[in-house]
């Protein structure tokens, strides 16, 4: 589990500290605070093994395209675009702290040699030595000991190349679930299907019933060339989930990404979007069991004060140790974090504080 991050240089948090995070936590502030921004550099600190790690970013806040040079592609996720500064990402996780460093590497020469393939998702295939280009380089340091340095860059034929000088140990897996953009239905048919193969499919019915108490079951059936997961309702027949609902399809996005980082962390952007608040409650204390059932640490932001209240109330016992809630607020000095509990949380709740 993440105890605490700090970040510096990574798009508006010139310098953020973060402590005492939670198994669930919530995070708030205004807008443009950066709350979208800490989720986004926790995801760039575990997403090491992909090409896309920058551009993909861009695409969750509703960019379709990106133009392939630096100064577009990669300066917007340093503070003010100054792509002289150096990003560093540190979080203390599983009992020891981990540093990550990012800057631009001028004059990159990619190697002559293709990287092995394995298990690892695809990489730079060259037969002979590339020309220098620009690349995002990522150091990774364990206790001040080198532990993976990558480099990111894009090649003639405008492909994202990932070039690995040395691959560190396993790392939690992490999912990341945007405000505008959620997953295909068949990657949650494939994470469902890995649900299913364990036998615990039922955990996904119990979970969709605090919006739907209608459902039986759910199924993966094959639908315009794709599988699709779909539930009976007591219709005719079973119907896809996403004819369901925003709320229930939203709600079975979360559990899902929790199947994909068993064990690892999921970020959630704008919790809220999509729940009545009537079942605002019902919803963050199910994502609460969830998380314990698959050992996921789950962090979210949210723009609602009714949502934290409920959300307060809802880990009201049982869950009451798992809970924080993290206030972000922009002063004169940078933002900074404040960091409450559930009692703290409820008791600013019930004396009308502003705590958003």
């Amino acid at each position: 589990m993440i105890r605490s991050v700090e970040i510096e240089s990574f798009k508006c948090l010139e310098h953020l500290s973060v402590e005492d995070l939670g198994k669930l936590t919530l995070i708030g502030g205004k807008n443009n605070v950066g709350k979208s921004a800490l989720l986004e550099a926790l995801f760039l600190f575990f997403d090491r093994m992909n090409p896309n790690q920058v551009a993909r970013q861009y695409g969750w806040r509703g960019l379709g395209s990106v133009d392939t040079r630096p100064e577009s592609l990669w300066a917007p996720i340093f503070t003010d675009y100054d792509l002289k500064r150096v990003i560093r990402v540190c979080v203390k996780y599983r009992g020891r702290t981990e540093n990550l460093h990012v800057k631009l590497q001028p004059g990159f020469r990619p190697p002559a040699s293709p990287l092995s393939r394995g298990k690892k998702p695809d990489r730079i295939e060259t037969g002979r030595q590339a020309p220098p280009t620009e690349a995002l380089e990522f150091t990774y340091n364990v206790r001040g000991q080198k532990a993976q340095r990558t480099y990111s860059f894009v090649d003639r034929d405008q492909r994202p190349l990932q070039y690995v000088e040395h691959l560190s140990d396993s790392v939690p897996l992490v999912s990341y679930l945007g405000s505008r953009v959620r997953p295909t239905a068949a990657e949650d048919a494939k994470s469902f299907g890995e649900l299913d193969k364990t036998g615990k499919a039922e955990l996904a019915v119990e979970f969709l019933r605090v919006i739907e108490p209608r459902l039986r079951n759910l199924s993966v059936i094959p639908e315009g060339g794709d599988s699709v997961i779909h539930g009976d309702v007591g219709l005719s027949r079973k119907i896809p989930v996403v004819f369901m609902g925003d709320g229930v399809s939203r709600l079975l996005n979360i559990l899902l990404a929790m199947v994909r980082s068993r064990d690892g962390l999921v970020l959630i952007d704008e919790f809220e979007n999509g729940f009545h608040h009537s079942i605002q409650a019902d919803v963050w204390r199910a994502t609460a069991k969830a998380g314990r059932e698959l050992q996921c640490q789950v962090i979210a932001t949210t723009h609602s004060y009714e949502f934290l209240r409920h959300a307060s109330e809802a880990v009201a016992g049982e869950f009451v140790e798992d809970f924080r809630y993290i206030r972000l607020d922009r002063t004169p000095e940078g933002v900074v974090a404040r960091t409450y509990d559930q009692k703290m949380l409820a008791t600013a709740i019930a004396t009308g504080m502003e705590v958003r």
